[in-house]
């Protein structure tokens, strides 16, 4: 059975890529900042594709860890990627976009549905350049996509030792 989180090191789920896309684990291209693992998915979007992902069976809840998060490398800044929580027997999907800031260099996106009741769902899609039609084909990189809830920050803010989880919006 597949589980998150998706590392690549050892457990590949299944990659169910859709509309031009082709996701394949391979060794990491840049194992640097903060991805230095052996292994990442790697996401060809070709040129002109809006709505090309990937989608992936298993099985999870967000009773209690309502947060996902995953390391991306996008040839461009400013990518949007959207993650989509499907369940396939009662045909309730939510789904969150987050946006990468640079070009070429892995950083974490956070999706955050904590809006969401507790929910289960049995399979994931990931859209790298979510609705945007380029007209390059891009390869996408990502990888340590988890599940997972912040710790409560803790008063004062000091950010000495301690940064909080900042979840912006708008």
């Amino acid at each position: 059975a597949v589980t998150l989180p998706f590392t690549f090191e050892v457990d590949i789920p299944p990659f169910n890529d859709f509309n031009g896309s082709f996701t394949q684990a391979i060794s990491n291209p840049d194992m640097t900042g903060i991805n230095t693992s052996a292994t990442v998915a790697e996401n060809t979007i070709p040129g002109g594709a809006a709505f090309a992902g990937v989608n992936i069976p298993v099985n999870y809840n967000i009773a209690t860890d309502k947060f996902f998060k995953m390391d991306v490398w996008s040839p461009l800044p400013n990518t949007p990627v959207l993650l989509k929580l499907e369940n396939s027997a009662t045909g309730v999907n939510t789904e969150i976009q987050a946006t990468t800031t640079t070009a070429s260099v892995w950083e974490e996106l956070v999706f955050d549905f904590s809006f969401e009741p507790a929910l289960s769902f049995d399979s994931l899609t990931i859209f790298m350049n979510f609705n945007v039609v380029d007209p390059n084909t891009q390869i996408y990189y990502w990888d340590n996509l988890d599940q997972f809830s912040p710790p409560p920050a803790t008063l004062p803010f000091t950010f000495e030792t301690e940064v909080p989880t900042f979840l912006d919006f708008n």
